[in-house]
């Protein structure tokens, strides 16, 4: 083993503090994931473990939850007592404030009884009784952790068809609507005074609303829009570099605006011009989710959390009970939807339309997505019956069927491909369910798939509206394609791998300074950025031992003062967020050891493998220690009040599959960890 020094690297100018107050927002990754578990499931211990080391979560990010039933059916006041309530109050606790994604394992009910709710959403809007079964009494467990502030706070709003403003909805609503209340006011009056050629007046009130809210895009636009008018270009194009910064995508519609038109010859206009991405205008952009943004009324990002909604985006990796996949299913398929990152894939997305309710619904839409997918590169195809025939190719399919069966169309699924089916009861895991279930088109390869738990109605704002395909396309992940596309998703079930992310493109990079995994290191460690895209890294996350500690630009070097550590094995996440909307992020992972006061904790396994049916024999080691404590990821599972000695611990008790198992030893008051002892479980 070799030791490092690393010292003198303070007098740096810039340097990051690992115990400073700086967060940063970083989604689209494992460090932003809370993956939930049902220890009293096999099969949620088992999926969760494969799912853990498939897209290293880290421990710290893994929440154990026991006394839940896996019935389909449960009612909201146990769900908020029993899942969701514990799942938030340990988000708080760890510390957790840059969590993005909410994952559960298998194990879970699926569907909530939300009547008192229903009750409540009924009376307070004064729904006339004829519309009332519209708003049926049953959400997803998904869809409720999805608008977990409204649920916790007991506001029944999520019923509402337009209740998600994560949703894209049409571009000229981002100029529309991006506020309410008072401030709305004071928006429709700006836009008025521009109207009137009160150009000053309306650049004055949106400046003023700006300093409140300056990642609102519609503010930025419209002032850009005044200064153009005022003559003074070079200000407009400041503020449209901005807009563009917040979400503006239009650039042919920009050039056709008549407040710049007189200005289409000015060679620095121009310049800003060619900038703006050239997205047609007719959806608002695809957009990255973070849990800490503000989505206004308009579906863009403000800033104060009075003007609009957060959210936390939620999906169920695996239903294993009646009508859902076996484990195994579940486990291969999260294998292939995990290798299906990033690989571009090739093929064809696929529409099905036929003189049935569930394909009218959302066929006057393929059109204008098939052309969308097309300008892309990708091919598509409007396929007149319930599903294609002999296609091997399907990296996307949009079904309206009450059954189908895959297996007789003898078609093949590319992994990473979603495809759902807006029907009823797809979401309706139960036996006897009529409708083929959501779970079909996993066993055959999907990464995911969608359904409502009851009686939905042919309303499209209840199911994925088919600009999915194009945001997932564009390199959203499996999550935010879902949640970007469904205007009410309450009765939604979602399944599949949250991450999963086939066409996005992160940035590359590698950490120079890094030590090896068994190097032992103390006063100082350096690491710089290295990448031939340095300039397309929007900032750095830097997370220790699954805590987000600070940010950085990328040209600036990560400093870790170890002696503010404990000794014992420490794990450090640098996670580069990429320029851009989507704000696609890739990481590095870096284990070390700490040894500046001589302390440490081992810990050793007799052997690698066990059956489930067998002890795990287990042998510890840490001088001095008062207590030891032995960790599967965040949950402990052994104990003894000694330094040294024996353990054994049940093999069922940790699930199958590959597991880590740390030792934490408390030495005068710290706790020192051991390096993680592998194991694998076998059925």
């Amino acid at each position: 083993m070799r030791f490092l020094r690393i010292a003198g690297l303070l007098t740096l100018i810039s340097v990051i503090c690992l115990c400073g107050t700086n967060t940063v927002q970083a989604g689209g990754g494992p460090e932003n994931t809370v993956l939930v578990v049902n220890v009293d499931s096999m099969a949620s211990l088992s999926i969760a473990n494969e799912y853990i080391a498939l897209r290293n979560i880290p421990a710290r990010n893994v929440i154990y939850l026991d006394g839940i039933t896996d019935k389909q059916l449960w009612d909201l006041k146990n769900f908020k007592a029993k899942i969701l309530g514990p799942i938030l109050d340990t988000i708080t606790k760890r510390k957790l404030r840059h969590v993005d994604y909410i994952v559960y394992s298998a194990g879970f009910p699926t569907t909530i009884n939300i009547k008192s709710d229903q009750t409540n959403f009924l009376t307070t809007n004064n729904v006339p009784k004829e519309n009332a079964k519209i708003f049926r009494p049953s959400a997803s467990i998904n869809s409720l952790t999805y608008f977990a502030r409204h649920v916790m706070a007991e506001e029944p709003s999520y019923l509402d068809l337009k209740s998600n403003l994560y949703m894209r909805n049409r571009a000229a609503m981002i100029l529309a609507r991006p506020f309410g209340g008072e401030v709305a006011q004071q928006y429709q009056a700006a836009v008025a005074d521009f109207q009137s050629e009160k150009f000053q007046a309306c650049y004055d009130q949106m400046e003023l609303m700006a300093e409140a809210n300056p990642q609102q895009v519609a503010l930025h636009y419209w002032m850009a829009r005044a200064q153009a008018r005022l003559g003074d270009i070079n200000q407009a194009s400041l503020h449209l570099l901005e807009a563009i910064k917040t979400g503006w995508t239009y650039r042919e519609y920009t050039s056709q605006d008549s407040a710049f038109v007189e200005h289409l010859g000015n060679s620095a206009f121009k310049r800003v011009l060619e900038r703006i991405p050239d997205y047609p205008f007719d959806y608002q952009p695809t957009i990255g989710f973070r849990g800490g943004y503000v989505w206004g009324p308009n579906g863009m990002r403000n800033t104060q959390t009075e003007q609009g909604q957060r959210y936390l985006l939620s999906t169920v990796l695996a239903v294993t009970r009646n009508r859902g996949t076996t484990e195994a299913e579940a486990i291969q398929n999260l294998r292939q939807t995990v290798a299906a990152d990033y690989s571009q894939p090739e093929g064809t997305f696929y529409f099905t339309s036929t003189k049935d309710v569930r394909t009218r619904t959302r066929v006057m839409h393929f059109p204008m997505i098939m052309e969308r997918l097309q300008e892309m590169g990708h091919k598509a195809e409007v396929v007149e019956k319930k599903l294609p025939s002999n296609k091997d190719d399907i990296i996307g399919m949009a079904i309206g069927s009450a059954g189908y069966s895959l297996k007789s169309s003898k078609c093949k699924i590319v992994p990473g491909a979603i495809v759902e089916n807006l029907t009823s009861f797809g979401g309706a895991m139960q036996e006897g369910a009529k409708q083929t279930p959501l779970s079909h088109p996993i066993k055959f390869g999907a990464a995911g798939s969608s359904g409502t738990v009851t009686e939905p109605y042919a309303i499209l704002d209840k199911f994925p509206h088919p600009m999915i395909y194009v945001h997932y396309a564009r390199g959203a992940s499996l999550a935010e394609a879902f949640d970007q596309s469904v205007s009410g998703p309450y009765m939604l079930l979602i399944v599949g791998d949250a991450l999963c992310q086939p066409w996005a493109e992160p940035v590359a990079f590698e950490l120079s300074g890094a030590p090896e995994s068994d190097d032992q290191v103390s006063g100082s460690l350096q690491l710089n950025i290295e990448s031939e895209q340095l300039d397309e890294i929007a900032r750095v996350g830097i997370f220790l031992d699954g805590t987000l500690k600070n940010a950085s630009k990328a040209d600036t070097p990560i400093v870790v003062d170890t002696t503010t550590l404990p000794d014992g094995f420490h794990e450090l996440r640098v996670v580069a967020v990429k320029t851009g909307l989507l704000e696609t992020q890739s990481s590095q992972i870096i284990n070390f050891w700490v040894n500046n006061q001589q302390r440490q904790s081992d810990l050793s396994s007799n052997k690698p493998e066990y059956k489930v049916s067998e002890q795990i024999e287990l042998t510890f080691d840490a001088a001095g220690a008062q207590e030891v404590a032995i960790y599967h990821n965040s949950r402990r599972v052994a104990e003894a009040a000694s330094d040294s000695g024996k353990l054994t611990l049940a093999a069922e008790k940790l699930g199958r599959g590959e597991v880590q198992l740390k030792a934490a030893a408390r030495i005068n008051g710290q706790w020192i960890f051991s390096r993680p002892v592998d194991l694998k479980i076998s059925y």
